[in-house]
């Protein structure tokens, strides 16, 4: 019996050492295997075409996005694709609608009482009969001409009584009550201007003094610095192909060329520059490559997250707001 017991309490452990190795493995793929990143770009006078492709644990998990003329997309698992834009939508088949039977002329209603007696309804026709016999009704007497004046001039009086308080209560204010009203508002409205600039300068003062102090500067340097981290692991290693372009002016084309040159120089020569001072033009067939690691991400956004001086600021900047 103990035996038994030992081997599931066993099995139990091993399972739990599988799970936990698996999460552990798949945490160190997400964190440690990059993504990789490719697109490319063609354009000239006759098409435009942009394919960017991204990558993970390749072949594993591959989307890829196209535009030329129109965009579309692709996302695929271990080869099999999982979402298609291209791939035409299977189209329903419509219902058939139920063919509806002819209604039969029901028979004559029969309605129940409150006692649950059954109470046969009556033709209109035997309803409205001529009676047999029909009596002589009672003629009615005319009235008097002089009540029915005496009721239309009571409306009447009536009438006048009420319209007269509703005329008095629709009495529209005066110029002078209209014109103190706006002078009444335009003051208001130029109070709290007066507020809101004084609120402003004085809150512009704090944002001063603690721009200076010196651990804002040191807090804007680290910020800095994880920035050019981030953009450095960020923007792409490879950058190959062409670029010819131009501008109306040539003083313009020059002060492109040197910002390219500094991308020139980081590509290690492999893209081609092609400046043209004579015309306006634009060209290129370009391929940029590039990678980015979920580790180095979250080492820099922790690192930047810890940083007293920094979150000391963020502090102070916060309070700048419950100034009056």
């Amino acid at each position: 019996m103990i035996q038994i017991f030992l081997l599931i309490l066993k099995i139990i452990g091993i399972t739990i050492l599988a799970i936990l190795g698996l999460i552990l493995l798949v945490l160190a793929l997400v964190l440690f295997v990059p993504v990789f990143y490719k697109v490319r770009i063609i354009h000239n006078p006759k098409e435009t075409k942009v394919t960017a492709k991204v990558s993970f644990l390749w072949p594993a998990i591959v989307v890829i996005v196209q535009y030329f003329k129109k965009l579309s997309y692709k996302v695929k698992l271990f080869g099999i694709s999982l979402l298609d834009s291209e791939k035409p939508k299977k189209e329903k088949t419509p219902k058939k609608k139920k063919e509806k039977k002819p209604k039969q002329k029901k028979a004559k209603k029969k309605k129940k009482g409150k006692s649950g007696n059954v109470i046969e309804t009556v033709p209109e026709e035997e309803i409205f009969a001529p009676l047999e016999n029909p009596g002589t009704l009672p003629k009615a007497e005319p009235e008097d001409e002089a009540s029915f004046e005496n009721v239309a001039e009571e409306s009447e009086s009536f009438e006048e009584t009420t319209e007269k308080p509703a005329q008095d209560k629709e009495k529209k204010p005066g110029i002078f009550a209209k014109i103190k009203a706006k002078i009444q508002k335009m003051r208001e409205t130029i109070s709290k201007t007066i507020a809101k600039i004084k609120k402003l300068l004085h809150q512009k003062d704090e944002v001063q003094r603690i721009l200076g102090k010196p651990e804002t500067k040191t807090a804007m340097k680290f910020v800095w610095s994880k920035l050019g981290r981030l953009l450095k692991h960020i923007l792409p290693r490879k950058i190959k192909g062409y670029l010819a372009y131009g501008a109306d002016n040539p003083a313009t084309t020059g002060q492109v060329l040197g910002i390219l040159s500094v991308l020139y120089a980081r590509t290690g020569q492999l893209l081609e520059i092609r400046p043209n001072f004579t015309e306006k033009q634009l060209e290129c067939d370009v391929l940029i490559k590039g990678r980015i690691q979920v580790f180095t991400l979250l080492v820099i956004a922790v690192k930047v997250a810890l940083n007293k001086e920094l979150r000391q600021v963020i502090k102070e900047f916060k309070g700048i707001k419950e100034i009056e």
